[in-house]
């Protein structure tokens, strides 16, 4: 996911059904541009779930539409 570090000015993000080897969701928290994102729910998405709602300008996506599948 480190590769998301590069691309600040995305708006929308939808990762489901790929197997990653680097499972740090964490750079997502830097992409401020975010309108929609949509995340399986896995363990580590999870445990970011409270700062990733809270991206500023996040309206759309499983996220927010689905919040029983990420609160623990």
């Amino acid at each position: 996911m480190r590769f998301l570090r590069h691309m600040k000015q995305l708006r929308f993000f939808s990762f489901l059904t790929a197997k990653v080897m680097d499972t740090d969701y964490s750079p997502i928290l830097e992409l401020h541009n975010l309108e929609h994102l949509t995340l399986r729910s896995c363990k580590e998405v999870k445990q970011l779930y409270p700062q990733l709602v809270k991206l500023p300008k996040l309206k759309y996506g499983t996220l927010l539409e689905r919040p029983e599948l990420y609160e623990k």
